[in-house]
């Protein structure tokens, strides 16, 4: 059986680009959302058997999430973890395409979606070099070394066993790089993963950004990525030249110095 866990922040939960395709899926899942918002929005329109509803007022991020949601699996006897962001749109027969290829790679503990922007280009997955990903026309299918790729959380199968043998999502890390992270550990572990044939679609809410906003989402990626742990310890170098280079980028935007103060206050220090 597999648990589904659905993070939402500050968006009624029926809203969901990943709800609303659910809706008449049931059969194949048990529910947990996990709503990050500071409002309460109310949940009227899932008739879904087993469902819970967890409210983090605090904003704890995703990694917390999905960590609770895997305890949850493991004490209730799922054997499978199912992560969905709140912007992702998955096709209809989603849930029976999981479902084959677990039957049919008895041997793969984690299945990837492919999944692409609303522009058509593919963001996961795809060919990573010192954490760096691009958008590209094409991605591969079947089996693949994830260490080799940028893989994002949301659409992610994996088996609950393998999510814990690998440590789980790193807390620390609750927002920016919490995808990379998890499978960088997992990819220390295990060298397989299945990319199945299925285009899932991405939709950025956000894509347009006020440089003041631009500037408080840099902040919160400084506190997310300082606590990052690279398998290879080398690698930090290359994640702080990340960090690095784009407060550059937003110097410039915003014709000012307080990115790279926020560079030196929330991830050097």
């Amino acid at each position: 059986m597999i648990l589904v866990v659905v993070v939402c922040f500050n968006q009624s939960i029926d809203k969901s680009l990943f709800i609303s395709f659910i809706k008449n899926q049931s059969q194949y899942f048990d529910l947990i959302i996990y709503d990050n918002s500071t409002i309460h929005y109310p949940c009227d329109t899932l008739d879904i058997a087993q469902i819970n509803i967890i409210r983090d007022e605090n904003n704890s991020g995703l990694s917390k999430a999905y960590n609770y949601a895997a305890s949850f699996a493991k004490e209730n006897g799922y054997d499978w973890l199912l992560i969905a962001d709140q912007d992702t749109f998955f096709p209809e027969n989603a849930l029976e395409i999981y479902n084959s290829a677990i039957k049919d790679n008895p041997d793969i503990s984690l299945f990837i979606p492919k999944v692409k922007t609303q522009g058509k280009k593919y963001m996961s997955p795809v060919k990573m070099r010192h954490y760096v990903t691009k958008l590209q026309d094409s991605c591969p299918i079947g089996i693949i070394n994830p260490s080799d790729y940028g893989i994002i959380n949301s659409g992610l199968l994996i088996k609950v066993d393998a999510f814990w043998a690998v440590g789980g999502y790193n807390e620390k890390v609750w927002l920016d790089f919490a995808d990379f992270q998890f499978i960088e550990r997992f990819g220390s572990k295990f060298d397989k993963a299945f990319v199945v044939d299925m285009e899932c679609v991405q939709s950025f809410s956000n894509e347009e950004q006020s440089i003041s906003q631009k500037l408080s989402r840099y902040k919160h990626f400084c506190t997310s990525v300082k606590h990052y742990e690279p398998v290879n310890k080398l690698n930090k170098f290359w994640i702080n030249l990340i960090v690095f280079k784009r407060a550059g980028s937003l110097c410039i935007q915003s014709k000012s110095l307080s990115p790279i103060i926020t560079y030196f206050q929330k991830y050097l220090r």
